[in-house]
């Protein structure tokens, strides 16, 4: 690095997750960790040491190994257990009404949860997304039980079977969950996800209005 001589501060804080962030500051690099990293082992530290360091001076080439130690340990199911519990008891979950100005998910949710799932999914908090976004439509959020969808497609120009094949994509997360993988990646989109995925019944004709709107070929 440019400054061979420079200090390095650490700190763990109650981060909600795994948070790390390294920052040059006048006369010493300042690193913040999520404290769940506090109990991680050597080789996992060592990783993530080299994944910061890096990110400030691209001249350091790191190795596979040195680069996934972290990335295995982050995806281990204890880990990501813990990463879900901080989230839920220290995060918050900020988002608009779900009756929205053209589309009300809460109606549409009941609808959908007796159609496709036997009315038998439980409760979870609906809302619409504060920020616009071209690139995600709708997220499922285990650790606060809560599906956001995208506000953009809370429009007059955006049929319900379109906000509703979102809606039922979100919905197929809160009933399969996540499977894991031979290596610990989590899979959120498996064959069967899939599968089910294509059961609603307008799914071909709201993919291909989404693209269109993603390519702006249709306007919202």
């Amino acid at each position: 690095m440019r400054s061979r001589g420079a200090d390095f501060k650490v700190r763990f804080y109650p981060y909600a997750g795994l948070k790390s962030t390294i920052y040059q500051r006048s006369g010493h690099y300042e690193v913040k960790l999520g404290d769940l990293l506090e109990e991680a082992p050597l080789p996992v530290h060592y990783s993530l040491a080299c994944i910061l360091i890096s990110k400030l001076d691209r001249r350091l080439r790191i190795g596979y190994a040195e680069r996934t130690a972290y990335e295995a340990w982050s995806r281990h199911p204890d880990v990501v257990k813990a990463h879900e519990e901080a989230r839920r008891t220290r995060g918050t979950k900020r988002i608009e009404p779900p009756d929205g100005d053209a589309h009300d998910l809460t109606l549409l949710y009941h609808r959908i949860n007796r159609e496709y799932f036997g009315a038998i999914l439980p409760r979870v908090t609906l809302g619409w997304s504060r920020a616009r976004s071209r690139s995600i439509w709708g997220h499922h959020d285990d650790a606060h039980k809560a599906i956001v969808l995208n506000r953009v497609l809370d429009s007059p120009r955006v049929p319900e079977y379109v906000v509703g094949c979102i809606l039922y994509h979100e919905m197929l997360h809160h009933k399969i969950g996540p499977t894991y993988g031979p290596t610990g990646r989590r899979v959120l989109h498996s064959r069967e996800f899939r599968r089910q995925e294509k059961l609603y019944t307008d799914y071909e004709a709201a993919q291909s209005f989404l693209k269109a709107a993603a390519s702006r070929k249709i306007r919202i």
